[in-house]
């Protein structure tokens, strides 16, 4: 049978109705809206009031809204690319580790490395080096340790020689410009008669355990101080006693008693006025001519050469020769009046604190005489 265009049809696939079934039709697609629209009539626009602006046209395609939403779908596809990367491509950070360090490796003694704490000077000295020196442990440990630095172990600094002070183990014989001499102390006389042992053996040649050698009641000293001489019996004449010499200084006008065997030398100016006499222990007696007005008294002329000396302090006498003389205080000078001049003689102990020739000197200077008076 022919289809008939205005029937309506059954939708494909639709099962035969049964016989007490209902029929549905349903309208074909081109008849959708028809009637609709020819019942709608169409309604003119609204029209304006004369004057009125004309309303606003509609939105243009890509307007402020277009753009701000491109704009935040751009910022969604980059934030979704950067979160997809950081998710499918970065790897995942490493885990801290927070397990301790290992400890490091214990130092080698040895090596040449001194490696603090565990190697020290005491625990091991090849690489540290000696431990260094501890003040006040009794032990003096150069170069660090001095007397300066530490006095405790090392002792006092030395004494410095010039400092002007006398500091042992400093002496008058090793540091004269700190020290001064010592007193001098008689020399052993052991027979107790005035002469040392010395002066008995060496200028007097008398018994040094006899006080009276020659046998003629008069003491050793006694003969000696008065020029006889003591090893023989009187009247025998000191210069008469092999152990004195005579000795004569015609430009300085004098002649003078010296034992035998000291040498004797002049001065540097070769003019007489200063003459020594030598021992070979290194003692010597000097005898020295200065000019004096021939009027004046030899005490006012040594109390003018030694100024804050007083004629209290000084012990005057004469000579065996008859001569004004004065003994300084300390008793080793003897200033002799003679006229137009003064002989100065004076003992000198040289590097000795012993006084071995005290009789000695004395006898000279009794024995000295003018010349020509």
């Amino acid at each position: 049978m022919a289809e008939n265009p205005n029937e309506l049809k059954k939708p494909a696939g639709t099962p035969a109705p049964a016989a007490d079934e209902p029929v549905i039709h349903v309208i074909p697609e081109k008849f959708y809206g028809a009637a609709l629209k020819k019942k709608i009539p169409k309604t003119p626009p609204p029209q304006a009031a004369p004057g009125t602006p004309p309303p606003p046209g509609p939105a243009k395609k890509g307007g402020p809204a277009v753009i701000a939403i491109i704009a935040i779908a751009a910022v969604l596809l980059i934030g979704g690319g950067a979160a997809a990367y950081f998710l499918v491509f970065k790897k995942p950070a490493a885990p801290v580790n927070t397990a301790p360090p290992p400890p490091p490796p214990a130092p080698v003694c040895g090596d040449k490395k001194c490696e603090a704490p565990g190697e020290t000077p005491i625990s091991c000295s090849t690489d540290c080096g000696p431990p260094p020196p501890v003040c006040g442990d009794k032990k003096c440990e150069a170069p660090s340790e001095t007397s300066s630095n530490c006095s405790t172990d090392c002792g006092p600094p030395p004494p410095v020689c010039g400092d002007n002070k006398c500091e042992a183990p400093e002496t008058f014989e090793s540091c004269a410009n700190d020290c001064k001499p010592p007193e001098p102390t008689p020399g052993l006389d052991s027979d107790s008669d005035g002469l040392t042992d010395e002066e008995e053996r060496n200028v007097f040649n008398t018994n040094p355990n006899d006080p009276n050698t020659d046998k003629d009641s008069y003491v050793d000293l006694n003969e000696a101080l008065n020029l006889f001489d003591p090893s023989k019996p009187a009247p025998s004449s000191l210069k008469d006693n092999p152990g004195i010499a005579v000795y004569s200084n015609a430009t300085q006008n004098y002649v003078i008693f010296r034992p035998a065997a000291w040498s004797v030398r002049e001065g540097a100016a070769g003019d007489g006025k200063e003459v020594f006499f030598d021992a070979s222990t290194g003692e010597f007696v000097e005898v020295l001519v200065q000019e004096k007005p021939a009027g004046q008294a030899i005490m006012d002329w040594y109390l003018a050469q030694a100024p804050g000396v007083t004629s209290s302090q000084v012990e005057p006498y004469k000579t065996k020769q008859g001569y004004d003389a004065v003994l300084s205080p300390d008793k080793f000078t003897a200033y002799v009046d003679g006229g137009d001049r003064a002989y100065v003689v004076s003992y000198n102990l040289g590097k000795r604190f012993e006084i071995q020739y005290k009789v000695t000197f004395q006898m000279m200077v009794q024995s000295l005489t003018k010349l020509n008076p």
